[in-house]
């Protein structure tokens, strides 16, 4: 949607300028500003601490050469500047977001016909979250999703080995405090998502009605876990899933800092996210202590919203498979999708100043 807003924009911007260059050039200028204004500019510095303090300390000509370089958006804490720092201007997206009140009234279900030339559907959907990384359920939600999106997992067995769809990604994003599932280049898009809406809601309903219970009974001091499956034997909370969880997701964030550069670069997240140093080394902690009960309370608490209640979906598909694809979810998950205009028409495409 962005390259579409952008050639909105552009033609806007040809159109106008004939008639009124100061107009042309003021939105030019304003979005150069944003771009050199000091406050959106930051260098960031990865090196070590040892050998900073000795350049600093006894090369006065390197010192002052780094201050002048690094004034306005560094604040290096092993130095006092003689001067008072500014800190970068880091306001999380959430700032410039709608309220989440907001964003709950005006859901909404939408579907856009495709080039002809496309084959597969792609479903996005999306529902308010944990809008802090600081949230002490970030672990938790991070190792139910995990729990569902891994390799031989509930999604993967129920739409990728049945061939519904290639590709989907459940995953949150707590700058804009949102969480979202995705299904691309479905091949059957009725059937992916309504794969994904049956698993969710078999497992909120196996704990309203008990049916997958993990116990623990100690006996004669020895202590032993019990799964209690469904009606049919089958138990639909596996801790040898969630057990596979937390690797997986341990693994994930160990890869974020598996070479000095993308330590630095997790250091400068760490930076713009407000959260402390060694956050993901909390993270990894956290996950390894998580329970099955735990990840039930975050499947209820944000998956419930996002498959069962309060989401925003956007469906593009080929135009032939539309009318099918809108009585599908209609019929299997109770969606109600209304078709988009085209998406230059649509105020998706919409550019604002």
């Amino acid at each position: 949607m962005s390259l579409v807003r952008q050639q909105v924009f552009l033609e806007r911007l040809g159109a106008e300028l004939p008639k009124s260059f100061k107009k042309v050039a003021k939105m030019l200028e304003a979005i150069r500003m944003v771009v050199l204004r000091p406050e959106n500019t930051t260098v960031h510095v990865a090196t070590r601490l040892e050998k900073m303090d000795f350049y600093l300390t006894d090369k006065p000509d390197v010192r002052d050469a780094v201050s002048q370089l690094l004034r306005r958006t560094f604040d290096y804490t092993g130095w006092h500047w003689g001067y008072p720092t500014k800190r970068l201007a880091n306001d999380p997206d959430t700032k410039f977001m709608k309220s989440l009140d907001c964003i709950q009234r005006c859901r909404a279900e939408k579907i856009l016909r495709m080039h002809a030339s496309s084959q597969g559907a792609f479903l996005l959907q999306v529902a308010p979250c944990l809008r802090e990384l600081n949230c002490p359920e970030y672990p938790l939600l991070l190792t139910a999703i995990h729990y569902f999106t891994q390799h031989e997992g509930p999604f993967h067995k129920g739409i990728r080995n049945l061939g519904y769809a290639p590709y989907f990604r459940l995953h949150l994003n707590p700058e804009e405090g949102m969480i979202y599932f995705e299904l691309n280049d479905a091949t059957d898009l009725v059937k992916a998502y309504t794969a994904a809406f049956k698993i969710i809601l078999d497992h909120l309903k196996s704990e309203s009605e008990t049916q997958s219970v993990v116990s623990t009974v100690t006996i004669a001091s020895t202590t032993t876990t019990t799964t209690v499956g469904n009606e049919a034997g089958v138990p639909i909370w596996k801790p040898e899933l969630l057990t596979s969880a937390k690797s997986s997701a341990i693994f994930d964030l160990i890869e974020k800092e598996n070479t000095p550069r993308n330590l630095a670069l997790g250091s400068l997240l760490d930076y713009y996210r407000l959260v402390p140093t060694h956050f993901n080394r909390f993270v990894m902690q956290r996950i390894s202590t998580v329970t099955l009960d735990e990840v039930r309370q975050m499947t209820k608490k944000y998956f419930q919203p996002l498959f069962i209640k309060t989401s925003t979906c956007s469906v593009a598909a080929p135009s032939e498979q539309v009318p099918s694809i809108i009585q599908g979810l209609m019929d299997n998950c109770g969606k109600r999708l209304s078709l988009l205009p085209p998406v230059h028409q649509s105020e998706m495409a919409v550019y604002t100043t």
